[in-house]
């Protein structure tokens, strides 16, 4: 995701919209869980509307009889407001979800017609494996394919999405941190605005963080 930033130009904006990724990449070099300050600053900055902490992992789904490789997001319950996601059936994992680290997972219509020949899967169990660790969860919403920006941007190698609350990827292995965050600045901001930022975020937390626009360069 974070690469995505180099070249989120006007000519893939329309497949970054379909896989649903937006806004402005924070990160640290080191792979360290961005701190509890650095989140702080994000959520107490008036040019700030909405912002979520993520982790990313690779690995595959088993659903049914498919077994896919796919990318998995550890989200928080502010994902519809960081994402452009359509929602078709369920609903997507609450604050209380994510506090408590439910076995729940979004998956895209794509992944569940293959699986059922039907949309709706709601309620049905999917197997999530990363790193050598298996999970069963349980499908809490179906989302629109997202197939075709992710078949422009990683060439078929991921050919899917599934978003899980990061408590409950955290289980999964012990080297998935929350070391991402999304962020969606307000239109009128600037490039100078966002560099203002991300020194604030610096001198509280004490650690070099970075950003990537992934909607288009302010």
């Amino acid at each position: 995701i974070i690469s995505l930033g180099n070249t989120a130009g006007s000519s893939i904006q329309a497949e970054l919209d379909q896989i649903g990724i937006r806004g402005i990449a924070v990160y640290n070099k080191t792979g360290e869980q961005i701190s509890d300050d650095a989140i702080q600053v994000m959520a107490q900055s008036d040019g700030i509307s909405a912002y979520m902490p993520m982790a990313l992992a690779t690995g595959s789904v088993r659903l049914r009889n498919q077994t896919s490789a796919a990318g998995i997001l550890g989200i928080d319950h502010h994902l519809d407001q960081v994402f452009y996601l359509n929602v078709l059936h369920g609903h997507l994992p609450t604050k209380g979800q994510v506090s408590t680290g439910q076995k729940i997972a979004v998956i895209d219509e794509e992944l569940a017609k293959k699986a059922y020949h039907r949309s709706n899967v709601v309620g049905k169990n999917i197997w999530i494996s990363v790193n050598g660790i298996s999970e069963k969860l349980e499908i809490c919403a179906v989302i629109s394919s997202q197939s075709a920006g992710l078949t422009a941007i990683f060439g078929g190698s991921v050919p899917h999405i599934v978003y899980l609350p990061h408590t409950t990827l955290s289980t999964l292995s012990s080297d998935i941190v929350m070391d991402k965050a999304i962020l969606i600045a307000d239109a009128h901001n600037s490039a100078a605005y966002l560099d203002g930022l991300i020194r604030q975020m610096n001198r509280t937390s004490g650690t070099e963080y970075h950003y990537e626009n992934l909607d288009h360069y302010l």
